[in-house]
């Protein structure tokens, strides 16, 4: 089923439905973008995520996505890159499929990293794709919310 976006036109009150990303005001219109970062390294930050979205984003072909939130940093490049806006929809512990990136939220951190198995079963290790950034293990006892990446878009500035 391919999914249809209405673009207004002011010529004779004419719609347009065109399958192309845009950003909504539209309430129930595409999905939130929360004006957040994820960071793509292991900086720590309080986690003062804002509870409002700025607005809401529709790209066809992320119907599953939740949420959309910004990435900041290095360590997922080349495949995520620093500026890039990420597709996320939440699970839980359970639903991580080792290999897989994810977004997490810790108690004071929000990271994004390929989960894999850690030292000791009560552990996550956090794999960054960049070389030049190293493993972490974190307890998932810190573990606040767990988001499947679903893709990313780049920002252009």
């Amino acid at each position: 089923m391919k999914n249809q976006i209405k673009i207004e036109e002011s010529t004779n009150s004419a719609e347009k439905r065109l399958d192309i990303p845009h950003v909504s005001l539209e309430i129930g219109e595409g999905t939130p973008y929360y004006d957040a970062d994820f960071f793509g390294g292991f900086s720590e930050v309080f986690n003062s995520q804002t509870t409002v979205p700025a607005c809401n984003i529709v790209v066809p072909g992320f119907d599953k996505a939740t949420v959309w939130c910004n990435v900041t940093g290095h360590s997922m490049e080349p495949k995520i890159n620093h500026g890039d806006i990420i597709a996320l929809r939440e699970c839980t512990v359970d639903d991580i499929q080792y290999g897989e990136i994810y977004a997490v939220v810790l108690d004071t951190l929000r990271t994004i990293k390929i989960l894999r198995r850690g030292s000791t079963s009560d552990v996550l290790r956090y794999v960054p794709i960049n070389p030049d950034f190293d493993d972490q293990e974190f307890p998932t006892s810190r573990i606040l919310h767990v988001f499947e990446v679903l893709g990313s878009i780049a920002r252009f500035f």
